[in-house]
């Protein structure tokens, strides 16, 4: 994307000989003839200045800085296996819900850092479950939870679901592969009437 726009600068008081302004970007591959500038994660933004009144020999009077935007790694969340290697097809009361969740990003530490998802059913129970890094800097994140048959009773930290009903998981990717800021990731699976769940 390539974008431009000109900003103009206010003296911070008088006879400071300091200029501040500011100006709004917003992530677009597509340029809209605003003076907002649009940007991508991984763009280059260069700022311009022309020093007319620059008298220092061998300086040249064009000025410049630049800020790169920042991106991060899109993330994914997963209803796994008891392995956590792919994802589960069938699940029955009373036993474990898999958790796995990948985003590079949320390796902060280098030790093993945490995520937290949030499991709802449709039936309106919600629990949230911390998942811990299999290892220091993997930015790969697992967990469980057991489901029960029963009635919704919300704040038990008990995950209560009947047939038919629809069980997602969900956590936020506070930063993409394209800069896009707390995008939802979720995955969805279906408990039928006899207790178990499929895709």
């Amino acid at each position: 994307t390539i974008d431009s726009a000109i900003l103009q600068l206010t003296e911070s008081d008088s006879h400071t000989g300091i200029f501040r302004g500011q100006i709004l970007t917003s992530y677009s591959a597509t340029l809209t003839n605003t003076n907002i500038l649009e940007v991508i994660g991984g763009s280059v933004i260069t700022a311009y200045f022309t020093d007319i009144y620059n008298y220092n020999p061998g300086d040249t009077t064009l000025k410049t800085d630049v800020v790169s935007i920042r991106k991060g790694t899109t993330g994914t969340v997963l209803l796994a296996t008891s392995d956590y290697a792919v994802e589960d097809n069938f699940i029955a009361y009373g036993e474990l819900l898999y958790i796995k969740v990948l985003d590079a990003d949320l390796n902060i530490s280098g030790n093993q850092d945490t995520v937290v998802v949030t499991i709802n059913t449709q039936n309106g129970d919600s629990v949230t479950v911390t998942l811990l890094e299999t290892a220091g800097s993997t930015g790969e994140f697992r967990g469980s939870v057991i489901i029960y048959q029963a009635d919704t009773n919300i704040n038990d930290n008990y995950l209560q679901v009947l047939g038919n009903d629809i069980i997602t998981v969900r956590y936020i990717d506070s930063i993409n592969g394209d800069g896009i800021l707390n995008q939802n990731r979720t995955d969805t699976i279906t408990l039928t009437e006899d207790g178990s769940v499929e895709f």
